[in-house]
């Protein structure tokens, strides 16, 4: 029976930034709120993201992040218009039926 070695640096290379991409858009009410409230919080997230852009390591995690985090993103976005068009298209069926007019 053969024993596989199983690599926890690549293992948390390619799950760590789902989590946290997946972690950030579920909470984005709470971050955004948090954020608002203390404004350098801002001027401080983007200098850490720029500076962490320097670095080839941290370049390819980051990355790798931001494109789970556009994807949980539109995935979201894709899940709220489908159900704006289901409540739409559901309010023209009811409203298109034909209901017995009441004489005033």
């Amino acid at each position: 029976m053969t024993r596989y070695k199983i690599d926890y640096l690549l293992l948390l290379k390619r799950i760590l930034p789902l989590f946290v991409a997946g972690w950030a858009v579920w909470n984005e009410v709470a971050i955004t709120v948090w954020i608002e409230r203390r404004e350098s919080a801002l001027l401080v997230g983007v200098f850490l993201l720029l500076s962490a852009l320097l670095h080839p390591r941290l370049q390819r995690g980051l990355i790798v992040t931001l494109s789970y985090g556009v994807a949980f993103l539109a995935l979201a976005g894709f899940m709220y218009c489908g159900a704006v068009v289901f409540a739409v298209s559901s309010w023209e069926a009811y409203s298109s039926r034909d209901w017995p007019s009441v004489s005033g």
